[in-house]
């Protein structure tokens, strides 16, 4: 049984998504496409290669457990990303947070 703090910030996680999270489409292999309210991380990773250098999208998601009942593979999709509405993705180094949460980064499929 969780203890009262582990109750609050169960509920604070929730209200936060709410309130802050991004909205994305998600379809695990086999199954439908649905909507799901995390947080998605847009970052740049910069690589410097003598003289010149190259910039790579790194894009984080983290999505609740409750939204996303089973651990993400590569065969599952992810779309509708505020950023790249019409770009189609793959999970990619899921792991397990905090209680309740996962958290991958997102690798983009070849059309």
């Amino acid at each position: 049984m969780p203890t009262p703090l582990e109750a609050a910030t169960v509920d604070l996680d929730r209200q936060a998504v709410a309130a802050l999270g991004d909205t994305f489409t998600y379809t695990p292999q086999g199954g439908s496409p649905a909507p799901v309210i995390g947080f998605v991380d847009y970052d740049e990773e910069i690589s410097a290669h003598g003289a010149s250098a190259a910039v790579a999208q790194q894009i984080m998601i983290e999505a609740p457990v409750a939204a996303i009942a089973v651990r993400p593979d590569e065969s599952c999709r992810v779309t509708g990303l505020s950023r790249f509405p019409g770009e189609v993705y793959r999970p990619s180094g899921v792991v397990a947070i905090d209680s309740g949460w996962w958290r991958f980064a997102l690798k983009k499929v070849s059309a």
